[in-house]
């Protein structure tokens, strides 16, 4: 009689050994919505950084920080060595401080996921040329259906360009496209879409004129009149020189471009008659400067010659009226480095 009683004990402590412990198992842990968005693949040229910190404000700082250590940003440092004696001995100590990250301003980077409840955040920054950030943002927006950009050619036929101002699909979306600059810097509008331009890319967005066109061409001699190459040193003295058959009676300009893509005049309806060749300045020299903490800067040079004194835009910024007059069939341009 006892043995019925034994295998149904048997039978249902079996039962109850088979059952899963929602007390005792663990609970497998998800992995949070940024850190499953940081598994995407990136190209090259684009830095990533996840963090989670005691506040969201603290979380950027610090993944612009790791972004900035990944694509090596001028970080500058301080060192300090001491000596002091102790007992017989000689001791000595060195201390290294990180006194700043980076003069680099990171205000166009991409927030690709916020978690509040974590305090966790993911932060992109595509650091590609700029043809390249362009072209993958329109294809990932237009896609098969293509783009072609609408403007002034002057602007569409730039280095920055050419090679994307059109993608083939089977319903290309029209794009009009212009530059523009506000207080932080230039600005590439592409359709509604805005790029910025970093550093000195608003070159890429502009064509100088050639050196040389009809008879007349421009270029650059020492004090002697000796021909200098396009490539000078700081402090380095150089004259323009236009050859060829210059009018009897002429109103020259000559314009500088800085480092911001401002136009600064250098010569401003300046009345010419000849000889030919002309050296600017006919008195004196120009001097080729580097600016502290430069070690190469990039200037452009434009001179007009007129029959007439030139109107010249209100606005000294480049993209501001200026392409149409650099445009004209007697403007000529040189593209000087400094060392």
């Amino acid at each position: 009689m006892k043995l019925p009683l034994l295998m149904a004990a048997a039978t249902l402590l079996a039962a109850c050994s088979s059952q899963p412990s929602s007390i005792d198992s663990p609970q497998p842990v998800q992995p949070s919505q940024c850190l499953v968005a940081a598994q995407d693949e990136q190209d090259e040229g684009i830095y990533t950084s996840l963090v989670q910190a005691t506040s969201m404000d603290e979380a950027l700082r610090i993944a612009l920080g790791n972004i900035a250590n990944q694509i090596q940003v001028a970080i500058r440092s301080e060192s300090e060595s001491v000596s002091r004696k102790q007992g017989n001995q000689s001791v000595q100590s060195f201390q290294r401080r990180i006194s700043g990250v980076s003069e680099f301003v990171f205000d166009d980077y991409e927030i690709l996921c916020q978690d509040f409840v974590h305090n966790e955040v993911l932060v992109q920054f595509d650091n590609r040329s700029l043809t390249e950030r362009v072209r993958s943002k329109l294809a990932s927006l237009y896609g098969d259906g293509g783009w072609e950009l609408a403007g002034d050619p002057q602007l569409l036929t730039t280095p920055g360009l050419t090679a994307i101002n059109r993608s083939a699909g089977f319903s290309p979306t029209t794009l009009q496209t212009d530059v523009y600059r506000n207080r932080d810097g230039w600005r590439l509008a592409i359709g509604k879409h805005r790029f910025k331009l970093r550093d000195e890319e608003w070159r890429q967005l502009f064509r100088l004129p050639p050196s040389s066109r009809n008879t007349l061409s421009l270029d650059i001699t020492g004090e002697f009149g000796n021909p200098l190459p396009h490539a000078l040193y700081h402090e380095q003295e150089f004259r323009f020189r236009i050859q060829g058959e210059l009018p009897a009676f002429y109103y020259l300009n000559l314009f500088y471009i800085d480092a911001n893509g401002k136009v600064l005049e250098v010569r401003a309806n300046a009345p010419y008659s000849r000889p030919s060749p002309l050296s600017i300045p006919q008195k004196g020299i120009f001097s080729a400067e580097l600016p502290s903490g430069f070690d190469r800067t990039v200037d452009d040079y434009i001179v007009i010659i007129s029959s007439n004194p030139l109107e010249r835009p209100a606005s000294p910024w480049l993209f501001n009226g200026w392409l149409q007059l650099f445009s004209m069939d007697n403007a000529f341009g040189l593209r000087l480095t400094v060392r």
